[in-house]
């Protein structure tokens, strides 16, 4: 393959140079799924490869330059500013070039403002159209080719657009004319042309003839503040803190592309580059009356040489030092360092864009409505699991990834200072603290409630949270699932008398999944209800998702370690942890549980490595670079095999022994389990060493399941409530001996 189909999408700007170049027009460009157009390739191909070797991106020719040290701000007469985004430079520029008999390039709505493309224009009557900022993907359609049967006439020609368009007209023209003036913007990022039209719409629901759209309306001073005009005299606006905007500024609605921008440098690509100097009071108080002011670099001697033939249509003209300038604009203009960084909820926006509309698809991306609440331990005090927390965490990445909004959901009465620090610290949302009465208020703005994973299910838990984890403050009309739930130990399984209730709530569930193929057991025998057996939450996210959290810890171990991770410590653990590192040469580093008495825990192991007050992000961190893991802990199994360690588990049979062996079991890895820690150094020395190859499979299996089992139950229909009779009968007896007893 020699055509531009090489092109990461992620890269592709949708500049539409390879479709003007492509001699046997083999290639379209056609909008994409999220609204952006992109190169289509059609049987006409030959693979000459002209395509590619033209391409911006792929041929790394993008004739950038550095900044030069000199630039001005400029502001024109109050009149034209009036009509110009910023300080007007972009018009000064465009009415020389016509005035010298020139032609000027830049983007323009079509008649109905649905659509913008970038239009060649000779005279002054067309010239209007093209100022002021267009916050969409401009159409190139074949403007190119006009552009250089134009250059050939010999005549000035002025050139504007985002620094892809600017790379790609230079291509394509090949640098070869002198009569080209090309000025690139300083852009934040291209916002889609769908995503546009949906904001219009919902604008416009009576559908009446637009007369102007003004993303930059100056009646309301200079910054960003978007009106509508229509026909019959009306108008509607959009502050800077609107939707639009909004999407904008924050990266919902741009182009893959735009998050690795290549331009957005001080290596500019254009002769001139502009853009608003925001922050200009900072550098000169007097240069900012809100009328607008621009900012003007000159990066080649052509480019220079035209901006002082132009300096006598400014009122203001003041030369600078760019690297003055860059102290006042870095923090303001990103355009200057580094691309717009992509939002994580980018997906969720343009899934909602279609099922919702603009303004919901925002608010969903902002979490100020939401798809799904997890409701589940991660809120815990600074006692906290550190298991139960991560349970969760990637349980919520994974939903994301889907492209929903999330948000944790506070249990009744909890503190949420240890995990719900970390949870901030990677932006997720977490609902208001309701107490026991008040938890039905998350139904305003959650869809689907999803029970997380871990022993929510014992009875220690509905002591502590109601019935909270069987979802009874949930409306009948919201979803309700439960993913990898367990009922822990069954010496510690709800009462007799209990059971007519969580018969009953249980019933509500649209679809009930279990972590262990126990209580996939104990649901179907003491409930005869039905559900799936699938894997704890934290299997769902990918590697990269650990070890971005592993990056984040402070800790750096150069030598060899063994890494134990114990729930439950003990002078003879401890002594056979550090003959078993001792004899593969390593170090040993400790790490016990955080819930109940984790001080005589870490007294037990302050000769053994101990790393005391360990975070999150320490905890990852040494499950990615242990050389052997050995555990009591079934999250701490789940990290070893998620990084492909060679470990050791001892099954915790005091906190449940079938969670561990039905993991061993499904990934084939029962070898791996130990009935009492004086076994670890029992085992020949050739067998501690793990080779995932013949598991691999097993695992990626299970993975693949458990997701399919999930996205299955969140993508489906929401359906009626049919819970049996006998089961309504049952709880509302239930009910009714619960008030007798509290008469």
């Amino acid at each position: 393959m020699r055509n531009v189909d090489i092109l990461s999408k992620e890269y592709c700007t949708g500049c539409g140079l390879c479709a003007n170049c492509c001699p046997h027009n083999a290639i379209e460009m056609i909008s994409n799924e999220d609204g952006f157009l992109m190169p289509h390739i059609n049987n006409n191909c030959v693979n000459c490869g002209l395509c590619a070797s033209k391409c911006p991106i792929l041929s790394q020719k993008s004739g950038k330059k550095p900044v030069a040290d000199i630039c001005y701000a400029v502001q024109c007469r109050d009149e034209d500013r009036f009509e110009c985004s910023s300080g007007g430079a972009f018009k000064a520029f465009a009415n020389y070039a016509l005035k010298n008999g020139g032609a000027v390039c830049g983007a323009t709505f079509n008649k109905d403002f649905t659509r913008l493309s970038h239009k060649l224009v000779k005279n002054s009557k067309e010239l209007d159209g093209l100022f002021k900022s267009k916050y969409l993907q401009s159409e190139m359609g074949d403007v190119y080719k006009e552009i250089k049967d134009f250059l050939n006439t010999g005549k000035l020609l002025v050139f504007s657009g985002c620094p892809c368009q600017v790379a790609a007209l230079q291509q394509y023209v090949n640098y070869e004319y002198t009569n080209l003036i090309t000025i690139d913007i300083l852009c934040h990022g291209v916002p889609s042309p769908v995503a546009y039209r949906y904001f219009l719409n919902e604008k416009n629901p009576k559908k009446k003839l637009i007369k102007k759209v003004d993303f930059r309306d100056k009646k309301y001073g200079w910054g960003l503040n978007l009106t509508i005009e229509f026909s019959d005299g009306t108008e509607t606006r959009e502050p800077y803190n609107g939707t639009y905007f909004s999407a904008f500024l924050s990266g919902l609605n741009m182009r893959e592309c735009c998050y690795n921008c290549q331009w957005a440098s001080k290596n500019r690509v254009g002769d001139i580059t502009i853009g608003d100097f925001w922050g200009c009071a900072d550098y000169r108080k007097e240069l900012n009356d809100n009328k607008g002011t621009s900012l003007v670099l000159c990066n080649t001697k052509i480019g220079a040489e035209f901006v002082q033939k132009c300096k006598n249509d400014f009122k203001l003209f003041e030369q600078m030092a760019f690297s003055d300038v860059y102290k006042v604009s870095e923090k303001i203009n990103w355009a200057f360092h580094t691309p717009t960084p992509k939002n994580r909820f980018r997906k969720c926006f343009f899934k909602h864009l279609k099922e919702d509309g603009f303004y919901n698809a925002t608010r969903y991306a902002q979490r100020q409505i939401l798809d799904v609440g997890i409701v589940g331990w991660w809120i815990q005090n600074n006692r906290s699991n550190y298991g139960s927390t991560l349970t969760d965490y990637a349980l919520g990445r994974y939903i994301e990834s889907l492209g929903l909004s999330v948000a944790y959901i506070s249990p009744p009465n909890f503190n949420r200072d240890y995990a719900g620090e970390f949870n901030k610290r990677y932006g997720y949302r977490m609902t208001a603290q309701y107490d026991y009465g008040s938890m039905s208020e998350n139904n305003k703005y959650i869809d689907t409630f999803v029970v997380a994973s871990d022993v929510l299910w014992y009875y220690d838990a509905m002591i502590q949270t109601g019935y909270t984890f069987m979802l009874d403050f949930v409306d009948d009309n919201k979803k309700k699932i439960a993913y990898a739930a367990s009922f822990g130990k069954i010496d510690k399984f709800i009462p007799e008398e209990e059971h007519p209730k969580v018969k009953y709530l249980l019933s509500r569930f649209d679809g009930i999944s279990m972590r262990e193929q126990q209580g996939v057991d104990v649901l179907k025998d003491k409930f005869d209800l039905s559900s799936s057996r699938v894997l704890d939450p934290v299997f769902l996210c990918d590697l990269e998702c650990w070890n971005e959290i592993a990056r984040n810890s402070n800790m750096e171990i150069k030598e060899n370690f063994v890494f134990a991770y114990l729930m439950d410590p003990t002078p003879e653990k401890a002594m056979e942890l550090q003959t078993f590192a001792d004899r593969h040469n390593c170090k040993l580093v400790t790490i016990p549980d955080r819930q109940n008495n984790y001080q005589d825990k870490a007294k037990i192991l302050a000769k053994y490595g101990l790393l005391a007050n360990a975070s999150l992000e320490d905890f990852i961190y040494c499950f990615k670079h242990a050389k052997f893991v050995i555990t009591d802990s079934f999250h701490g199994m789940c990290f070893s095999i998620i990084f492909r360690k060679s470990f050791y588990a001892l099954v915790n049979r005091a906190r449940g022994a079938s969670r561990f062996e039905d993991l061993a079991e499904n990934f084939r890895l029962k070898h791996r389990l130990l009935e009492n820690m004086s076994e670890l150094n029992v085992k020949p020395y050739k067998n501690d060493n793990l080779d995932y190859f013949e598991v691999e499979k097993y695992i990626l299996s299970e993975i693949s399941k458990s997701k399919e089992w999930l996205v299955g139950q969140l993508s489906s229909e929401k359906k009626p409530i049919k819970i049996k009779e006998s089961t309504l009968i049952d709880y509302k007896l239930y009910v009714l001996q619960q008030q007798l007893k509290n008469k």
